[in-house]
């Protein structure tokens, strides 16, 4: 079976917020977009695509369900385990700001919680059992989040 993936997962949430912002403002007629969530929106893209290119360089596997060969702890990685999920995740909040409707942040929780009780949680079960002491080390010293 096909798992859903992050980005995919990420483009279906925007896609959501998208039908919700028209359904807010159907009324109005006029979509203002905040500047404010704009610039988060854009800043959480570039965490997570610097992060996916820390990957790379190091010739790890981005995908969530699969094997990790190589425990990152360096660059933004320094500073949360999840960085990919936390770009995603602040690029999400951003476009819920931008549009400035309230549904828009029922998908933001939707899709925290699918990254923290989902995604993040087996990728933790995997990289314990595949990297041990090591892993619990980066995780007493390095933060879940921020």
């Amino acid at each position: 079976m096909q798992k859903l993936i992050p980005p995919y997962l990420f483009l279906i949430s925007l896609s959501l917020m998208a039908g919700a912002s028209y359904a807010c403002f159907i009324r109005d007629g006029a979509l203002v977009l905040n500047p404010w969530g704009t610039i988060a929106f854009v800043a959480g893209l570039v965490i997570a695509v610097l992060a996916k290119k820390q990957f790379r360089k190091l010739q790890t596997t981005v995908q969530t369900f699969d094997t990790p060969d190589r425990l990152v702890i360096s660059g933004l990685f320094r500073h949360s385990r999840n960085p990919m999920y936390l770009g995603l995740l602040i690029a999400l909040a951003g476009a819920a700001v931008a549009t400035q409707c309230v549904f828009s942040a029922i998908i933001v929780l939707c899709f925290f919680g699918a990254c923290r009780f989902w995604y993040i949680a087996h990728e933790e079960r995997v990289m314990l059992a595949g990297f041990g002491d090591a892993y619990q080390q980066y995780c007493a010293q390095t933060r879940r989040w921020i």
